[in-house]
Order: C-alpha cells, then structure tokens, then sequence
C-alpha cells in the first residue's frame, strides 16, 4: 500500500513538472506586439494598443497594462518594432486566381495597365494595338523552339476601339508557331490561324462562342470556355512545369506580402497539371518562409463531370485534396460560372442590354444545369461561390439559391455571388433574404467606369454598378476584390475604389454609393474572411484567432480617402511571425 502511494505520489510529481515545463515554453512563446493604434475589426473592443501573441495566436488585446496584467513578468517580451505604426487584421484578397498568376507571370504580358510581377516587380502596359503586336514580335523571337507556343496575357480590345486581336493580325507574327492571347477578363481568347487549324475550327463549326467574320470563316476571337477551352487544352502542358510554378508561386507571394496580403485565393481551380501545381502548394504552406496562407476554391463544373462519368467520383476527388488541408492552404469550397465578362460582352444581362446595343452574353451554365450541378455540393454541406457580373445571371444564381433552400433546407450555409456588378436593390434585399454574401469587382469602377458609362451600360447603370453602399444599407455582407490577373492585386487599391468610386478619367461614378473607410477595411479582412470560411480563424484582431496583421504606415480611418491606396506597408505578420517588407 505504501509503494503504491509512492507511486502515485512520483507520477503526481512527474505531472506537476510536465505542466510547469510546458507553461514555461507557452510563456517563453508570448510576444506582446504595441503600436499606435491596432484596429481590430471587433465591434467590441475596435481600437487597442497592444496584442500579445501566444504560440501564433491572439492572447490578448488592449492597453500595454491591460494586456501585461494576463502575464507573469519576465514570461513575456515586449516588440516595440511597430511602435509608430499602426496594425490592422492582416488584409485578405477572397476572390483572385493565384495559381493562374503563377503560370501567367512567366509569359508576356500585354495589358493596357501596369501590372505587379514577380517579387515586386513592374510590369509595362501596352497602350496601343500596334505596341501589342510589337510585344508578341519580341517575344516571338526570344522562343527557340519552333514548336512552342506563343501565350501572352492582358490584351483588353475595349480601350483599342472594340478593336479584336484576329487571326490575321497575329499571323503577321507567325503562321507557323501557335499563338494563343487571353483577354484581360479571361472570358475570351485570340488565336492565330494554327490552332484554329488544329482545334478544327472552320466555317462548319457551330459551336458557341467561335466568332465568325461575314463569310462564315472562324475569325480568331474565341468566347467564353466552350469555344476558348478546347483549344488552352491543345497547350497547356507547356505552359509551366513544377519547378516554374514554384518560382511563380513564390514570387507572387513575394509580391502579394509587400501589397500587405496575409491571405489570398484561387476561385477556379482544378484541370491539367492540377497534381504537380498541389505538391507546390503544399511545399509552400509548409515553408515558415512562404508569407501567405491560400485558400483553393475547385471548379464546380469539373466536378460535376467527373461525378458524371463516375458517381460520387468529383465527390471523392474533392474530400481528398480536402485531407491534404492545412494551417496555409485550405481546400473545399467549390465555383460555379453563370455568365461572362461585361466589358467582353459575354455578360448577361436584363433588358435594355448592353448601350452600344451589343448581342446579349453567354451562359456558361444555365439555370437548370447550375440547380442541377450545385445540388450535390449543397446537400454535402459545401461552401458554393457563383460567378455573376450581368444582373441576369445574378437573378439566375438567386434562383438557384431559392431551389436548394426548398429542396434541401440548409442553416449553416456559404453561398457567394462572385462579382455581383448590377444588382438591383430587389435583388440585394432578395440576397439578403436568401442568406447570400456577395463579393464586389469595385476595381471596374476605376478600370473600366468609363468604358462602361460611354459604351458598355450608360450613365444611369454606370452609377449604380457595384453598389457597396447599398450592399451594406440592404444588410447584405459584402467584400471587395481584384480578380487577378483580371485586374492587379491590392487590397488598399480595392478599399481606394470603393470610397471614392472615381474613374481612371477623374469621373465619379454614383457618389451616394461610396463608402466609408471602416467599411471598405472590413471588406478586406473580416468579411472577406466570412467568404472564405475563415472567419473564426482570421479577419479580426480578437482573442483565440490566429496572429495575421498587416502593419501600416498610416492610419486607413484617418487617411484622406484619396490617398488611402498610397498607404506604405511596413510589414505583415502571420501567425505571429513577422515578415518585413524588403526593399
């Protein structure tokens, strides 16, 4: 009886000494991080001073006392790095193709704006026609491979006089080696005569979107995927390997940390090369030095066929790359695209149509297919996000909605509609209603407001499209996003937009749709994280959620709303690790 007691008494002892070890490491891990303010997106307690960050997670916030009064002395060190700074929720890019810009990043670029590139860089604009042909010349030249594709990104017809890129003006570069040049919106592609010859595409050709001149001959101009995909498949393979993925990965990363990004996203993932693209990501995540944690939304259609082909098949496909999730990378969400791009007239949308009088756009999934596609996901519980910039296919998506409300009624529920331009204040009060959040493309605003108030939608439309702020007098949940590489990353330029809503000419388009600095910021962190999921992990500076700051030179609250996109960013901090932007 006495040994036993002995026993106990050394296993008790043995306990006690475990835990006080294992305090002592907890402790020896707080950071207690000050500054001149720290906004932190919780409605109650939105300002502080001081976070302490314990084994990458909010300890505690408030005053430097308050948050001292927590912590034994000498358990704890004060970084005083940020003093002068101020930190907010480490900003979230919710709806941008990161995968895509990895690849795309590596080959030339012909857009009509400067873009952001690899590890900082600038990459140049083209402002003429005659400059994109000049650009795709050089580039054809600098591939020694006869047999190589020429793909170039950007190319945007709508600041060049609707002037398409055909195949005739890219036979001028060559007849002999494919060429292949995305729109801007990515909704549209230009090839040259070679890959219309090798995707059989000719004057017998009916399938939707391959454009044709006045002699029924295929002009070159490829619309939307079932016209555009084919032909990307005849040459993907050559458009990156593992190893260049990884340089493009890291240096996106690289270059989406200094625009102060602690999180961002790809929404249509999945396809070729999808295994080697995984492994990186995976590599990535798990690499102290990668900056960013990344969430992948797989591509709702793709599933679906290979649900189709096999049951349960996209079911299974997508549980397991959602066993491979981790801290940095998160899979299992899926998208869906309704309609096309505004500005490629691929959009639809409700009567008048485009102002030009231009064709209605295209349904890449109609009603009855997206009700049909969406319903497994939904039942299985699934967040689903939608693609819609015309208002009719935002009706279609909220039809939709209403189906797999009343087929399989769903409380906990993420359903997004993606870009969500036009939407009328019915169809924002029906979003609400229906329990939808919404992610705006306010970016278009400055890009293309023009284009869209003289050409694409008219004054009256114009004015209304994006509608933040009657998004947020709806009660509608909203963030705001860049889409990239549609238009360049970066949060601050995003909130910018939204608060000024001014045009690249200096027109303001709907004054009484702006919003205020403190909504524009929620958009990027707290609501953007709803959107993904996330929001019980990151987007607010509140206790038990993981430590990712954006650490700023000035105040965004305080800031005129004009300069609000010039902010510097000093730092981002993940999981209470920092990350110093470098010069």
């Amino acid at each position: 009886m006495h040994g036993m007691q002995l026993r106990y008494r050394s296993l008790f002892l043995i306990l006690v000494l475990l835990l006080t070890c294992l305090q002592n490491i907890w402790a020896d891990t707080t950071t207690i991080y000050t500054a001149k303010k720290i906004i932190t997106m919780d409605h109650i307690q939105p300002e502080a001073t001081a976070v302490a960050v314990q084994n990458g997670r909010i300890y505690s916030v408030g005053s430097l006392d308050e948050v001292k009064k927590g912590l034994k002395a000498g358990s704890y060190t004060i970084d005083n790095t940020f003093a002068h700074n101020i930190i907010v929720p480490g900003l979230i890019e919710a709806h941008s193709h990161l995968t895509m810009l990895a690849v795309f990043l590596a080959h030339p670029y012909v857009g009509y704006w400067d873009f952001p590139g690899l590890n900082g860089a600038i990459l140049p604009a083209a402002k003429t026609k005659a400059e994109v042909i000049n650009h795709l010349k050089e580039a054809d030249k600098k591939l020694t491979d006869p047999n190589a594709v020429l793909f170039a990104w950007g190319y945007d017809p709508i600041y060049f006089n609707n002037e398409d890129l055909t195949a005739a003006d890219l036979d001028q570069i060559s007849k002999t080696r494919p060429i292949f040049v995305l729109n801007a919106s990515e909704h549209i592609g230009y090839v040259n005569s070679v890959l219309l010859s090798r995707a059989h595409y000719n004057a017998q050709t009916h399938t939707p979107g391959v454009m044709k001149d006045k002699t029924g001959q295929p002009t070159g101009v490829l619309k939307e995927m079932a016209a555009a995909g084919p032909v990307v498949m005849l040459f993907f393979n050559q458009l990156f390997s593992p190893d260049s993925f990884k340089t493009g990965l890291y240096g996106l990363g690289d270059t989406a940390h200094r625009l102060g990004l602690t999180t961002f996203s790809e929404l249509l993932f999945g396809g070729p090369g999808e295994n080697d693209m995984v492994t990186v990501l995976k590599q990535a995540a798990n690499d102290a030095h990668f900056p960013l944690r990344m969430v992948i939304v797989y591509d709702g259609i793709l599933l679906t066929s290979m649900n189709n082909q096999s049951s349960g098949q996209g079911m299974s496909h997508l549980e397991a790359l959602i066993q491979q999730n981790s801290n940095k990378l998160r899979f299992g969400q899926v998208k869906f695209v309704s309609d096309g791009s505004i500005q490629g007239y691929t959009a639809r949308l409700e009567w008048p149509g485009y102002f030009n009088g231009a064709p209605n756009g295209i349904f890449n999934t109609p009603t009855p297919q997206l009700k049909e596609a969406a319903l497994p996901f939904w039942k299985a519980g699934y967040p689903i996000h939608v693609h819609v910039n015309g208002n009719q296919a935002t009706e279609s998506a909220l039809d939709v909605l209403a189906y797999l409300q009343t087929v399989a009624p769903r409380r906990a529920q993420l359903f997004v509609l993606e870009h969500d331009q036009l939407s009328s204040p019915e169809q924002f009060r029906r979003t609400r209603q229906l329990g939808a959040y919404v992610n705006l493309f306010a970016n278009h605003i400055y890009y293309w407001g023009d284009q869209h108030y003289a050409i694409l939608l008219g004054p009256d439309r114009a004015n209304r499209m994006d509608a933040a702020g009657e998004a947020k007098r709806q009660g509608v949940l909203f963030s705001l996003h860049t889409d990239s590489p549609v238009t360049p990353l970066g949060p601050l330029h995003s909130m910018w937009v939204a608060m000024n809503r001014v045009t690249a000419s200096g027109r303001v388009l709907g004054a009484n749709q702006r919003i205020s600095a403190e909504d524009a910021l929620r958009a990027v962190t707290l609501n953007a994280a709803y959107l993904l999921n996330l929001q019980n992990e990151i987007g607010s500076i509140e206790i038990g959620k993981r430590a990712d700051f954006t650490v700023l030179g000035r105040n965004p609250l305080t800031e005129p709303a004009m300069t609000v996109k010039d902010i510097p960013v000093v730092a981002t901090i993940q999981d209470g690790v920092i990350y110093p932007i470098k010069s």
